[in-house]
């Protein structure tokens, strides 16, 4: 199913100019595709939903592996601690071997600063707090209402378009309209 939607919207990032997508996600697709015959050990290991890193005991915060990494990497970078590294090949290699072990002592450290209502804190998603919810329940209520006054956009079988951004382009209409025709062609 993965690959299947992908495979409904490549077209549409040539359309939209999206170069790096454009060259790489059809290698992504035919690599997904041909996962079960390829690394039959990596697919199985895919199904039994080994392709997350759980960071915290949260429900629904599990992480892309990739994504964990790039965390990890930031904790070193924010103190200017990696400028320059991906010039010098030798120190690139040091680093991808030390780095989650320099991380782990970095985190260790920086959490016997903490208090415990900071750590409290750390356990709790942004969208757990009452604050968030609320704004959220505000947002689908006028959604709905929305709906109500005008019907629902989903259902509109107008040529015309609507903008909910005012700077929108003659260029940009048209994109929107021939989505399709301008991936397929390209």
């Amino acid at each position: 199913m993965y690959a299947q939607s992908l495979l409904q919207i490549v077209h549409c990032l040539f359309a939209l100019d999206h170069t790096n997508y454009c060259r790489w996600l059809p290698m992504h697709i035919s690599h997904m595709v041909n996962l079960p015959n390829n690394h039959p050990e990596i697919y199985r290991q895919f199904k039994k939903g080994n392709f997350t890193v759980q960071k915290t005991k949260n429900v629904f915060s599990a992480l892309a592996i990739d994504k964990c990494y790039e965390q990890v990497n930031e904790l070193i970078k924010q103190d200017s601690g990696t400028v320059g590294l991906t010039e010098n090949p030798q120190a690139l290699d040091r680093w991808m071997v030390a780095n989650p072990e320099i991380s782990c002592v970095f985190l260790a450290f920086k959490k016997s600063f903490q208090s415990v209502n900071d750590k409290e804190k750390c356990h709790k998603q942004y969208e757990q707090y009452p604050g968030a919810q609320n704004k959220f329940a505000k947002e689908v209520h006028y959604l709905v209402s929305t709906f109500d006054e005008m019907e629902n956009p989903y259902m509109e079988y107008s040529c015309d378009l609507f903008s909910l951004h005012t700077k929108m382009g003659k260029d940009v209409i048209h994109t929107v309209y021939n989505v399709d025709e301008i991936g397929k062609e390209q």
